[in-house]
């Protein structure tokens, strides 16, 4: 339950020595964190937060559309606002240079993709399952997509690009359909079906249906995951005989687009693919290799991160791997080198990438890293990306070490750790537990999201107090609310300097140049950013 809005921004006056310039920076991002009557919310069950609100500076930035160099109908997302906190500038789209290919109809020119078709064209062909003595095509592709207009995760007129590709050359291939319910209504998935439907040519189908949170899931509920992979790869779900049949059954079953269970349609039999045995190898073991290729349609470098793990066998916990398996063998549903993605997995490196990024001019990342400072990224669950990527501007720097932890809690715990230990100069934070709390149907969850960070959030503000640092709070977005009804704004709160006061007119854009100009440091030429920073007396 909120509690009254705390005053207008205060111009301190506090005592002390100034910080030094050599104390830690850390940025924390609570996302769904929004603004009440033009200040920070506040909750009963965070009486720290609330203090550290009305002792320190704050402010309202701006986190998506014009504010930050974009149209103004773009909608506030967590990659967005971490990215262009990261790089202190607009931040460059995955989908700029996927709507210029679809533009100029060059999706297929492109080299990773060109590649899954060209392995597609070579292993074409019929083989017999000597088992049920039915002929089947040697290589399949898969196509794994969302079928939404309303997205920043994808768009269907990008997976339209890569059917029409594929119906060109005239290869066998299926569609493992997404729906969405999250930026769409929640039962709207009927004329996306439907157009695919026509869209899809001989060669092409509709090979299952499922709900986004399954496809999408980067929260650790490997469950979700594990049903979705026993879909695609065995077909292993309820299966209906057409798409529509499968629809108006889930609907009728009480299921919405996001949650829709993993279904099958038609005859699809799964993935193609036999034992093997691993040669050469000190210890060879059978394994079960698919022999399909596919490619991931998407915009969201998180997007796909635990199934593309679980489909090629990489980098899984090791309860997971166990089920992985069939007749208690290793299963590798798709080799790295026959499956693609849009963006970057960062999950499955290996991985081609259809569109790769082209990397930012400056970033947050590669300046600490240019000074040999030690950095520290640490992601809540969803929110493992987003501390990784997006303030390196994509790249591998050194120096930096990645953490992922459990809650919120244990993130900020981590946090103040590497604070009191000193072994971090700049560290970013990703909390997800306020933003997966606003979407739940149990108001009461907000206050524990809030509560269970609490704690630990008063401490790491005290102790960055100490060490003459400066902590940056934040957030990327508000909680879901309809578009036309969206508060592009979110509070910044800046705990350290004292006698701070923060400019209302700012972006989360800023906050590079606001970290530069506190450690002393110019801002390069290119950095259009400018620091928040209205006064400081030290």
């Amino acid at each position: 339950m909120p509690v009254d809005s705390p005053p207008r921004p205060p111009s301190h006056s506090e005592g002390g020595e100034p910080p030094s310039p050599r104390g830690p920076v850390v940025i924390v991002f609570v996302d769904g964190w929004t603004v009440e009557d033009g200040a920070p919310q506040l909750h009963e069950g965070a009486p720290r937060l609330a203090a550290i609100v009305r002792e320190s500076a704050w402010t309202t930035i701006g986190v998506a559309g014009s504010h930050i160099g974009l149209e103004d109908e773009h909608p506030p997302s967590e990659h967005v606002a971490y990215r262009a906190a990261g790089v202190g500038s607009k931040p460059k789209l995955a989908s700029e240079p996927v709507e210029a290919a679809v533009r100029d109809d060059a999706v297929g020119r492109a080299p990773a993709f060109a590649q899954i078709v060209h392995t597609a064209m070579s292993n074409s062909g019929k083989v017999t399952d000597f088992i049920d003595g039915i002929d089947k095509d040697a290589c399949t592709v898969h196509v794994f997509a969302l079928l939404s207009d309303s997205s920043n995760h994808g768009d269907v007129r990008h997976l339209n690009a890569v059917v029409d590709v594929l119906a060109f050359h005239d290869l066998p291939f299926v569609v493992h359909a997404f729906v969405d319910g999250v930026d769409t209504p929640e039962k709207s998935a009927w004329p996306f079906v439907e157009a695919l439907e026509n869209r899809l040519q001989r060669t092409g189908r509709i090979a299952t249906i499922s709900g986004r949170t399954y496809a999408f899931d980067s929260q650790g509920d490997w469950d979700k995951t594990l049903e979705l992979y026993r879909a695609v790869v065995h077909a292993e779900a309820d299966r209906y005989h057409d798409a529509n049949q499968a629809l108006a059954s889930s609907y009728a079953a009480g299921y919405t687009d996001a949650n829709l269970l993993p279904v099958i349609v038609g005859e699809y039999r799964g993935v193609q693919g036999g034992f093997g045995l691993e040669l050469p190898s000190d210890n060879p073991e059978w394994r079960w290799r698919g022999e399909d290729v596919g490619v991931f349609v998407g915009l969201r470098s998180e997007a796909f991160r635990q199934l593309a793990a679980v489909l090629t066998r990489t980098n899984l916990p090791d309860h997971v791997a166990e089920q992985v398996t069939l007749v208690r063998r290793p299963v590798v549903a798709f080799d790295t080198r026959c499956l693609a993605s849009f963006v970057r997995v960062s999950t499955v490196p290996e991985l081609a990438v259809v569109f790769p990024e082209e990397p930012p001019e400056w970033s947050l990342g590669a300046f600490f890293a240019a000074r040999g400072d030690r950095q520290l990224r640490i992601g809540s669950p969803g929110r493992e990306d987003h501390v990784e990527v997006h303030f390196d501007g994509g790249g591998d720097l050194e120096g930096v070490d990645v953490a992922h932890a459990p809650t919120d809690g244990a993130a900020l715990t981590r946090a103040l750790e590497a604070v009191e230990e000193g072994s971090a100069s700049f560290v970013v934070v990703g909390l997800g537990g306020v933003d997966r709390a606003s979407r739940s149907t149990e108001p009461a969850d907000v206050g524990r999201a809030f509560s269970e960070m609490d704690e630990p959030l008063g401490a790491l503000a005290a102790r960055v107090r100490e060490r003459g640092g400066l902590l940056l709070i934040t957030s990327s977005h508000g909680p879901p609310k309809p578009r036309s009804h969206v508060d592009d704004r979110v509070p910044l709160v800046l705990v350290g300097p004292s006698g701070a006061t923060l400019r209302p007119d700012g972006t989360v854009a800023d906050l590079a140049a606001t970290v530069l100009e506190w450690l002393g440091e110019d801002a390069p030429e290119s950095l259009p950013g400018r620091s928040l920073l209205a006064n400081r007396s030290s």
